[in-house]
């Protein structure tokens, strides 16, 4: 059996159009390189141009194996079957829509190089348009308190290490599915992705290895994470439902017990902002039962107060 230091887990599900791109952009990686597979995971997929370029993949040559997930739908389950293929030391993930650029593994190899003792390595990333255009910083470096958190980083233009930063992630999240690289054996010990979440399983996933291991990041964007309509979350529903059910599953958990305080805060301002979006569409009964879990969790914020007097009121 051929044996390989990174398995690159791509999930697809009726991505066709752009799952090429992706493929491709792993098998054109230069500079020093750690030998690689790649497992595209077909997670029932039914589109014609979709199972067409699954086909020609499977028949391809070279490291690139496609397997069809028989058993539960979700990007989790296609990720955790992934792993459960996956022949390499470490773990790397990329979306069929999203693309690596050229030196996406050789900087983060780098790092294990340099740092032995590293489990869990990530990046930064441009957000990418369906036109072509992308933004000429990186995501986490734009960011108000990504850029603070991660700003020795940037001084420095250094590796920065974290050490178990589980406070940090509970404040904003620091890794981006595409860009992040773990050591196979940590994440099948805490189990792969929680299936039960349909999104929000990468921010459940990181604050879980921040407990068990030092994050190592680069200040340098090495993926694009492509826009476009399929992408976006449906504006029917509210957009931190599934991040709220994410961090409940951490409360009461007892690798969390030191961390109650950071993720109720972390509940608060996600129930707020679900309150925000209700207020919005004028559904003052969704609003308000929003705006009342942020206070709960959170009694002691001003803003969330005024936030559930304005749901009373239903003002926008």
């Amino acid at each position: 059996m051929s044996t390989y230091e990174v398995s690159v887990i791509i999930p697809c599900y009726n991505y066709g159009q752009y799952l090429s791109d992706a493929i491709e952009s792993v098998l054109h990686q230069e500079g020093p390189c750690p030998t690689v597979e790649i497992i595209v995971v077909n997670d029932h997929s039914s589109e014609a141009v979709t199972l067409s370029v699954l086909d020609r993949w499977k028949n391809a040559e070279g490291p690139i194996r496609v397997i069809d997930n028989h058993g539960e739908h979700g990007i989790g389950a296609a990720r955790n079957l992934g792993v459960e293929a996956a022949r390499g030391e470490w773990l790397a993930f990329l979306d069929a829509d999203d693309v690596w650029l050229p030196d996406a593994l050789a900087a983060r190899w780098k790092v294990l190089e340099d740092f032995s003792e590293a489990q869990w390595v990530s990046a930064d990333f441009f957000v990418w348009q369906e036109d072509g255009s992308s933004d000429t910083k990186g995501h986490f470096e734009s960011g108000a308190l990504s850029s603070q958190l991660l700003g020795a980083a940037y001084r420095d233009n250094r590796v920065l290490r974290l050490r178990k930063p589980v406070a940090e992630f509970l404040q904003t999240s620091l890794a981006w599915t595409g860009v992040v690289m773990v050591k196979r054996s940590l994440l099948k010990e805490l189990g792969g992705f929680e299936t039960k979440l349909k999104r929000a399983q990468d921010l459940h996933m990181w604050v879980r290895l921040a407990v068990e291991a030092d994050f190592h990041f680069v200040p340098k964007p090495v993926a694009l994470y492509r826009q476009h309509p399929a992408s976006v979350s449906r504006e029917d529903e509210a957009p931190d439902v599934w991040s709220i059910r994410a961090y409940s599953m951490l409360l009461g958990h007892p690798n969390f017990s030191a961390f109650q305080s950071h993720v109720k805060r972390k509940l608060a301002f996600y129930h707020g902002q679900n309150s925000h979006f209700h207020r919005q569409r004028s559904q003052k009964w969704k609003a308000l039962q929003s705006a009342a879990m942020a206070v709960r969790y959170d009694l002691a914020r001003p803003s969330l107060w005024r936030n559930l007097i304005a749901a009373c009121l239903l003002r926008k």
